[in-house]
């Protein structure tokens, strides 16, 4: 698709093929934005300022996409890429400084999302939090920051434990200007399993998620069971950036080799029962022969039994994936 592409060509720096691609995808009637939310991260993420501006301008300088691009420009520190979405949306930047908080970005775009703090009824704090879920959920930015500004605002001695579910419905969803947002105001909350692509990953490991140590979601009793299984979640992702999320968990050194629930005593006793296997072994199972070869390039140990003694190669014939095992036998 092409919109995959664009948002590869934007995140590996690709400008000449982005360019291409931009110039045929403006000959089309019908343009969904929400398509292209990724690929305007990274286009700021990575500071392409040409790339940025030629995005921009096929959306017409919409509001909404330019605070997608600055959640890239601030995850990514590109000071003159935020001080030039803020001009793009209007903001007046003389003797301004580039704000280092996507939140303080955003106040300045959209003031009226933090004004009903300053007076009202207070509202329960459930109510407050199952508003965030939803306007996360459907991408509703500025909602999302006046349930929370206002959560913060009446109810500052309470756990914002509720806000929980406003993370993970922002992760699923793939918003990630949603999902910076709320890093910012309060601890991470992540459940792997949700992580739904490249640059809502970047988010979460630019917030100090340590791909090796067990899931934040833990600590809010959600999702326990799944702590430090990253890469065996990511290799049964359906959408088409399964490989980009591989790479970029590799490259944070997430464990290639590791059984499933190893390194969790408590899943250990129900899973081990049953049949673990590596991330390789997982994705011979569900027939991905692209993960598979993937997984091959990058070093995986082929030969590492599950928990009942197969290997990936005898789960591959067994299962008549023929292609797959061809890949372990040219290996």
């Amino acid at each position: 698709m092409i919109t995959q592409a664009v948002e590869d060509g934007c995140r590996m720096s690709h400008d000449d093929i982005v360019r291409t691609l931009l110039s045929r995808l403006a000959r089309l009637a019908d343009r969904d934005p929400a398509l292209y939310a990724d690929a305007l991260f990274w286009a700021a993420e990575s500071g392409r300022s040409e790339i940025l501006a030629d995005l921009l301008n096929l959306f017409q300088q919409d509001r909404r996409q330019i605070i997608r691009a600055l959640a890239g420009a601030v995850s990514g520190n590109r000071f003159s890429s935020i001080m030039y979405l803020l001009d793009s949306a209007g903001v007046d930047t003389i003797d301004q400084v580039a704000p280092k908080r996507f939140a303080d970005a955003v106040r300045m775009i959209m003031p009226e999302a933090f004004a009903r703090t300053l007076g009202g009824c207070a509202e329960p704090l459930s109510r407050l939090a199952e508003n965030a879920l939803q306007a996360s959920r459907s991408g509703d930015l500025g909602k999302v920051i006046e349930s929370f500004e206002l959560a913060k605002a009446q109810h500052s001695g309470n756990n914002m434990r509720g806000f929980s579910g406003a993370f993970s419905e922002a992760v699923k969803s793939g918003h990630s200007d949603i999902l910076l947002y709320l890093c910012e105001n309060r601890e991470p909350h992540l459940v792997s399993p949700c992580v739904t692509s490249a640059a809502i990953a970047q988010i979460f490991m630019n917030f100090g998620w340590d791909v090796n140590e067990p899931d934040i979601s833990s600590k809010f009793g959600a999702n326990g069971v799944q702590n430090g299984q990253l890469l065996h979640f990511a290799v049964q992702r359906k959408t088409e950036d399964v490989l980009e999320v591989i790479e970029l968990l590799l490259n944070r050194g997430c464990p290639i080799n590791s059984l499933m629930f190893e390194d969790d005593p408590r899943s250990w006793m129900q899973w081990k029962l049953g049949e673990s296997g590596t991330p390789l072994f997982m994705a011979v199972q569900q027939g991905k022969t692209e993960v598979v070869n993937f997984l091959l390039l990058n070093g995986v140990h082929p030969t590492i039994t599950s928990t009942t003694g197969r290997t990936p190669l005898e789960v591959a014939e067994a299962a008549g994936h023929m292609d797959i095992a061809q890949l372990f036998k040219q290996n």
